[in-house]
């Protein structure tokens, strides 16, 4: 059985998806990485991934825009919202459990991430 944690990572930056990707991997999550929005969102119902990291800005759409109803359908995620121009998530539930990272993202930023979530 799989007991490592899972991380979706839903950002057209492939050179981030990969940073992104690198570090989980070695601090032993399960970790799947998406550029084209709607395939991120296609999968989660089937991954149900214990964090999402989702940037804002794609070609075809607002990242934020959905992340709302995500909140509301899967209580356990925490969400990771990731922004270069725009750190003011939209209006989430009440009990939703996120937090914003902005670009660019460094490893000491990951580090005080990952402190907090083994809290």
């Amino acid at each position: 059985m799989n007991d490592k944690r899972k991380v979706l990572i839903i950002d057209d930056e492939i050179d981030l998806g990969q940073l992104l990707k690198g570090y989980f991997s070695r601090n032993n999550f399960e970790v799947y990485v998406y550029q084209n929005l709607h395939e991120g969102f296609a999968i989660i119902k089937t991954l149900c991934p214990d964090i999402l990291f989702i940037d804002n800005n794609f070609p075809e759409g607002n990242g934020w825009e959905s992340v709302p109803q995500l909140a509301k359908d899967y209580p356990s995620l925490h969400i990771v919202f990731i922004s270069a121009f725009n750190s003011v998530p939209p209006e989430m539930p009440k009990n939703a459990k996120y937090s914003i990272i902005e670009k660019p993202i460094r490893h000491k930023d990951l580090d005080k991430y990952l402190a907090v979530q083994a809290l």
